[in-house]
């Protein structure tokens, strides 16, 4: 039998918010985050 590979996409833009707390909302570690600036 095939194993499905299921794959997810999320992400967030602003100016400025704390990524930390958005983290520990979410409870998902990021794989890559990217700060303006």
């Amino acid at each position: 039998m095939n194993k499905t590979q299921v794959k997810v996409y999320f992400s967030l833009f602003g100016d400025d918010f704390p990524i930390n707390d958005v983290t520990e909302k979410l409870e998902v570690i990021p794989t890559e985050t990217y700060k303006k600036g």
